[in-house]
């Protein structure tokens, strides 16, 4: 029996998060639009530049590039191997950022600036950092 320390809350999606989702299914890439100044956001609950909350969905083109990354090794560990996958901030032309894998490329290969496009058929994308993962344009 677990202890109620152990007991962990499910999530249940938002209305936004589902649509999101069931839009990364059809393979498309969303961005919410703010209605009021037209920013491009991924998914915020309050538009960061005038402050509004109402937003529409627009397709991204799903063309971006690498902003950061980090390599994940077996274990956790440097030095226990090879890097087993890449992690990845995308900057999006458009210009939001989002975190996923990046496939199709050694990781000794990666930097910053590297143009990359999304991927909804990578057989290596991991649900635990998004639906999707980028790879080399």
């Amino acid at each position: 029996m677990q202890r109620p320390d152990q007991i962990k809350p499910e999530s249940k999606p938002s209305k936004a998060d589902t649509e999101f989702l069931n839009a990364v299914t059809d393979g498309k890439l969303m961005l919410s639009e703010c209605t009021r100044c037209g920013g491009l956001f991924y998914r915020p609950t309050i538009c960061p530049d005038c402050r509004a909350t109402t937003f529409k969905w627009v397709k991204a083109q799903g063309e971006g590039k690498v902003f950061s990354f980090v390599l994940t090794y077996p274990g956790g560990k440097q030095g226990t191997g090879l890097p087993k996958a890449v992690i990845a901030v995308i900057e999006l032309i458009e210009g939001p950022r989002f975190m996923a894998g990046l496939t199709g490329i050694a990781p000794r290969d990666v930097y910053v600036g590297l143009p990359v496009i999304v991927d909804f058929d990578a057989p290596e994308v991991s649900s635990d950092v998004a639906p999707f993962s980028f790879r080399p344009a």
